[in-house]
Protein backbone atom coordinates (compact mmCIF):
# COMPACT_ATOMS: atom_id res chain seq x y z
CA UNK A 1 0.00 0.00 0.00
CA UNK A 2 0.80 3.67 -0.76
CA UNK A 3 0.01 6.12 2.33
CA UNK A 4 1.92 9.01 0.78
CA UNK A 5 -0.17 11.91 2.12
CA UNK A 6 0.55 15.72 2.50
CA UNK A 7 -1.20 18.11 5.35
CA UNK A 8 1.25 21.29 5.63
CA UNK A 9 -1.06 22.23 8.82
CA UNK A 10 -0.07 18.68 10.18
CA UNK A 11 3.29 19.11 9.07
CA UNK A 12 4.06 22.43 10.56
CA UNK A 13 2.38 21.24 14.10
CA UNK A 14 5.13 18.28 14.10
CA UNK A 15 7.83 20.65 13.25
CA UNK A 16 6.84 23.35 16.25
CA UNK A 17 6.75 19.85 18.62
CA UNK A 18 10.22 18.43 17.82
CA UNK A 19 11.45 22.00 18.27
CA UNK A 20 9.26 21.92 21.92
CA UNK A 21 10.33 17.99 22.62
CA UNK A 22 14.33 19.20 21.70
CA UNK A 23 13.74 22.13 24.25
CA UNK A 24 12.68 20.10 26.96
CA UNK A 25 15.08 17.28 26.28
CA UNK A 26 18.08 19.80 27.12
CA UNK A 27 20.05 19.36 30.07
CA UNK A 28 18.60 21.60 32.75
CA UNK A 29 15.16 21.72 31.38
CA UNK A 30 12.23 21.56 33.96
CA UNK A 31 11.44 17.27 34.12
CA UNK A 32 8.05 16.97 32.03
CA UNK A 33 4.99 14.85 34.06
CA UNK A 34 1.94 13.72 32.41
CA UNK A 35 0.18 16.12 32.95
CA UNK A 36 2.53 18.88 30.59
CA UNK A 37 3.04 16.03 28.10
CA UNK A 38 -0.88 16.00 27.22
CA UNK A 39 -0.69 19.88 27.44
CA UNK A 40 2.30 20.36 25.37
CA UNK A 41 2.34 17.25 23.32
CA UNK A 42 -0.20 15.67 22.38
CA UNK A 43 -2.81 17.87 22.91
CA UNK A 44 -1.91 19.90 19.58
CA UNK A 45 -1.25 17.12 17.78
CA UNK A 46 -4.76 15.83 17.80
CA UNK A 47 -5.89 19.06 16.87
CA UNK A 48 -4.18 19.34 14.25
CA UNK A 49 -5.34 15.83 13.38
CA UNK A 50 -8.96 16.82 14.02
CA UNK A 51 -9.61 15.34 17.51
CA UNK A 52 -9.97 19.03 19.62
CA UNK A 53 -10.03 17.75 23.53
CA UNK A 54 -11.76 20.47 23.97
CA UNK A 55 -14.82 19.43 22.07
CA UNK A 56 -17.12 16.83 24.25
CA UNK A 57 -18.68 15.71 20.70
CA UNK A 58 -15.02 14.55 19.77
CA UNK A 59 -12.79 13.17 22.80
CA UNK A 60 -14.37 12.38 26.21
CA UNK A 61 -11.03 12.53 28.53
CA UNK A 62 -10.41 10.49 31.16
CA UNK A 63 -12.80 7.48 29.85
CA UNK A 64 -14.04 4.89 31.53
CA UNK A 65 -15.86 2.30 29.77
CA UNK A 66 -18.30 -0.10 31.82
CA UNK A 67 -16.40 -3.08 33.27
CA UNK A 68 -12.87 -0.96 33.07
CA UNK A 69 -12.22 -0.62 36.82
CA UNK A 70 -11.27 2.26 38.27
CA UNK A 71 -8.38 3.33 35.79
CA UNK A 72 -9.40 5.39 32.97
CA UNK A 73 -8.12 6.14 29.63
CA UNK A 74 -6.78 9.29 28.86
CA UNK A 75 -8.24 10.10 25.75
CA UNK A 76 -11.01 8.63 23.81
CA UNK A 77 -11.58 9.80 20.19
CA UNK A 78 -15.71 9.33 19.45
CA UNK A 79 -17.25 9.05 16.41
CA UNK A 80 -21.01 9.66 16.78
CA UNK A 81 -20.50 9.29 20.59
CA UNK A 82 -18.90 5.89 20.48
CA UNK A 83 -15.18 5.61 21.15
CA UNK A 84 -13.76 4.58 17.95
CA UNK A 85 -10.15 4.79 19.04
CA UNK A 86 -8.62 5.16 22.47
CA UNK A 87 -5.12 7.30 23.29
CA UNK A 88 -2.99 6.45 26.70
CA UNK A 89 -0.63 9.20 27.48
CA UNK A 90 2.75 8.66 29.70
CA UNK A 91 5.30 11.57 30.39
CA UNK A 92 8.09 11.99 27.81
CA UNK A 93 10.78 9.86 27.96
CA UNK A 94 9.19 6.89 29.74
CA UNK A 95 9.12 3.58 28.35
CA UNK A 96 6.44 2.75 26.27
CA UNK A 97 7.41 -1.28 25.99
CA UNK A 98 6.39 -1.81 29.23
CA UNK A 99 4.32 -4.95 28.98
CA UNK A 100 1.88 -3.75 31.69
CA UNK A 101 1.09 -0.32 30.24
CA UNK A 102 0.41 -1.78 26.90
CA UNK A 103 -1.70 -4.85 28.07
CA UNK A 104 -3.45 -2.30 30.50
CA UNK A 105 -4.32 -0.41 27.49
CA UNK A 106 -4.75 -2.91 24.95
CA UNK A 107 -7.57 -4.00 27.76
CA UNK A 108 -9.45 -0.76 27.92
CA UNK A 109 -9.78 -1.39 24.33
CA UNK A 110 -11.17 -4.63 24.17
CA UNK A 111 -13.44 -3.81 27.05
CA UNK A 112 -15.32 -1.42 25.45
CA UNK A 113 -15.16 -2.80 22.01
CA UNK A 114 -12.15 -0.34 20.57
CA UNK A 115 -10.04 -2.51 17.96
CA UNK A 116 -6.89 0.52 17.38
CA UNK A 117 -5.53 1.44 20.62
CA UNK A 118 -2.22 4.64 20.72
CA UNK A 119 0.06 4.52 23.79
CA UNK A 120 2.34 7.78 23.51
CA UNK A 121 4.81 10.11 25.47
CA UNK A 122 4.26 12.74 22.85
CA UNK A 123 6.97 11.72 20.88
CA UNK A 124 6.87 8.26 20.40
CA UNK A 125 3.73 6.97 19.28
CA UNK A 126 2.70 2.94 18.88
CA UNK A 127 -0.30 1.93 17.39
CA UNK A 128 -1.81 -1.86 18.99
CA UNK A 129 -4.79 -3.64 17.55
CA UNK A 130 -6.86 -5.09 20.39
CA UNK A 131 -8.88 -7.76 18.86
CA UNK A 132 -6.23 -10.69 17.83
CA UNK A 133 -5.07 -13.25 20.40
CA UNK A 134 -1.38 -12.73 20.93
CA UNK A 135 1.31 -11.27 23.03
CA UNK A 136 1.67 -7.57 23.70
CA UNK A 137 4.48 -7.03 21.55
CA UNK A 138 2.80 -9.23 18.20
CA UNK A 139 -0.10 -6.65 18.77
CA UNK A 140 1.33 -3.59 17.53
CA UNK A 141 1.05 -2.50 13.77
CA UNK A 142 3.10 0.63 13.84
CA UNK A 143 5.48 2.46 16.20
CA UNK A 144 6.94 6.18 15.09
CA UNK A 145 9.01 8.78 16.71
CA UNK A 146 8.42 12.68 15.78
CA UNK A 147 11.98 13.09 16.48
CA UNK A 148 13.25 10.69 13.93
CA UNK A 149 14.03 12.67 10.76
CA UNK A 150 14.12 8.99 9.03
CA UNK A 151 9.97 8.50 10.12
CA UNK A 152 9.07 12.24 9.35
CA UNK A 153 7.10 10.27 6.31
CA UNK A 154 5.71 7.25 8.20
CA UNK A 155 4.40 9.55 11.07
CA UNK A 156 2.49 11.50 8.29
CA UNK A 157 0.98 8.75 6.79
CA UNK A 158 0.08 6.98 9.79
CA UNK A 159 -1.48 9.94 11.94
CA UNK A 160 -3.41 10.96 8.66
CA UNK A 161 -5.10 7.66 8.60
CA UNK A 162 -5.80 8.66 12.18
CA UNK A 163 -7.27 12.12 11.23
CA UNK A 164 -11.24 12.72 12.34
CA UNK A 165 -12.35 13.10 8.61
CA UNK A 166 -10.64 9.90 7.53
CA UNK A 167 -10.53 7.99 10.71
CA UNK A 168 -9.16 4.92 8.29
CA UNK A 169 -9.53 1.70 10.41
CA UNK A 170 -10.14 0.01 7.15
CA UNK A 171 -6.61 1.23 5.98
CA UNK A 172 -4.83 0.55 9.52
CA UNK A 173 -6.78 -3.53 9.42
CA UNK A 174 -5.17 -4.05 5.22
CA UNK A 175 -1.82 -3.12 6.47
CA UNK A 176 -2.56 -5.62 9.50
CA UNK A 177 -3.39 -7.89 6.93
CA UNK A 178 -0.13 -7.32 4.69
CA UNK A 179 1.78 -7.86 7.65
CA UNK A 180 -0.28 -11.05 8.33
CA UNK A 181 0.83 -12.21 5.08
CA UNK A 182 4.41 -11.32 5.16
CA UNK A 183 4.73 -13.02 8.86
CA UNK A 184 3.62 -15.82 6.96
CA UNK A 185 5.75 -15.99 3.80
CA UNK A 186 8.72 -15.21 6.37
CA UNK A 187 7.94 -18.46 7.94
CA UNK A 188 7.40 -20.36 4.63
CA UNK A 189 10.73 -19.31 3.46
CA UNK A 190 12.95 -19.53 6.34
CA UNK A 191 13.34 -23.51 5.88
CA UNK A 192 13.96 -22.89 2.63
CA UNK A 193 16.28 -20.33 2.24
CA UNK A 194 18.53 -21.89 5.21
CA UNK A 195 19.07 -25.40 2.71
CA UNK A 196 16.86 -27.45 5.22
CA UNK A 197 14.17 -28.27 2.22
CA UNK A 198 14.66 -31.10 0.70
CA UNK A 199 12.06 -30.94 -2.04
CA UNK A 200 13.26 -27.35 -2.47
CA UNK A 201 17.06 -28.37 -2.72
CA UNK A 202 16.27 -30.61 -5.42
CA UNK A 203 13.92 -28.07 -7.39
CA UNK A 204 17.22 -25.89 -7.56
CA UNK A 205 19.32 -28.83 -8.43
CA UNK A 206 17.25 -29.78 -11.44
CA UNK A 207 17.94 -25.89 -12.64
CA UNK A 208 21.42 -26.62 -13.40
CA UNK A 209 23.31 -30.23 -13.92
CA UNK A 210 26.07 -29.26 -11.91
CA UNK A 211 24.50 -28.66 -9.07
CA UNK A 212 23.44 -31.68 -6.77
CA UNK A 213 20.95 -31.57 -3.91
CA UNK A 214 23.81 -31.87 -1.53
CA UNK A 215 25.32 -29.09 -3.46
CA UNK A 216 22.11 -26.88 -3.09
CA UNK A 217 21.98 -27.52 0.52
CA UNK A 218 25.66 -26.53 1.37
CA UNK A 219 25.50 -23.85 -0.59
CA UNK A 220 22.28 -22.55 1.17
CA UNK A 221 23.52 -22.95 4.71
CA UNK A 222 26.73 -20.77 3.56
CA UNK A 223 24.40 -17.93 2.35
CA UNK A 224 23.65 -15.22 4.51
CA UNK A 225 19.89 -13.97 2.81
CA UNK A 226 18.09 -11.49 4.29
CA UNK A 227 14.23 -11.46 3.78
CA UNK A 228 13.15 -7.71 3.47
CA UNK A 229 9.24 -7.04 3.23
CA UNK A 230 8.09 -2.89 3.33
CA UNK A 231 8.39 -0.78 5.84
CA UNK A 232 5.84 -2.63 8.65
CA UNK A 233 6.57 -2.98 11.89
CA UNK A 234 7.45 -6.79 12.91
CA UNK A 235 6.16 -8.50 15.34
CA UNK A 236 7.64 -9.92 18.46
CA UNK A 237 7.90 -13.27 16.97
CA UNK A 238 9.20 -13.08 13.70
CA UNK A 239 12.77 -13.78 13.33
CA UNK A 240 15.55 -12.42 10.84
CA UNK A 241 16.07 -15.32 8.13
Amino acid sequence: MNHQREDPELRATLDRIRELIQDLSRPGAIPVNEANTKNWLIDPLLRAIGWDPQNPKAVAAEYRARGQGQNPVDYALLNDGAPALFVEAKALGTNLKDEKAVNQVIGYGSIAGVQWVVITDGNEYRIYRTDTNAAAPDKLLAAFRLTDTSQQEEAMNFLHMLHHDVLALDELRGLWAEREADDLVHALLGPLLEGNDASFNRYLARRDPNLTKADVARSLKRANITIAFPKIPQRGSRAAA
